[in-house]
């Protein structure tokens, strides 16, 4: 799942570069060792653009964040507010 959060700190930093080099990493990664929400996210990137994902009050905005928010619950990672 790191590549997970990764991906979505390269929305919330504005960091194409990087998304090209995940993708590639992802690609080379097997099928059934690859969670279905890296491709999920993956997906958002490359049909959407990075920036409208970063626009607040943009409906794909708010469903990135919580698809993120709620991953980390289930990973059982401690979410900090600042």
């Amino acid at each position: 799942m790191a590549l997970f959060y990764c991906l979505y700190f390269c929305i919330y930093y504005n960091n194409p570069e990087l998304v090209k080099f995940l993708n590639i990493l992802i690609k080379k990664m097997e099928d059934n060792n690859k969670p279905k929400k890296i491709d999920e996210i993956l997906k958002y990137i490359q049909e959407n653009s990075i920036e409208r994902l970063r626009t607040v009050g943009d409906p794909l905005n708010a469903h990135i964040y919580h698809m993120v928010l709620f991953q980390a619950v289930d990973d059982d990672l401690r979410i900090v507010y600042t």
